[in-house]
């Protein structure tokens, strides 16, 4: 019964888990490019790093 108990208790709380853990990890990389890319968009610092690839390789 304990088992039981434990298993229908870590699929009840294991969505909950995973929505806070993907939205703290959503806030923290907006919160990073908002303090070290002046601004920029996610859509521009992805332009931005395929650049600097693209010129590394030539």
């Amino acid at each position: 019964m304990r088992e039981a108990v434990c298993n229908k208790i870590k699929d009840n709380v294991s969505p909950f888990i995973s929505d806070i853990r993907e939205k703290t990890l959503n806030e923290a990389k907006d919160k990073f490019i908002g303090n070290n890319f002046d601004g920029m968009t996610t859509d521009e610092i992805y332009k931005l790093k395929a650049n600097v690839e693209l010129f590394l390789t030539q």
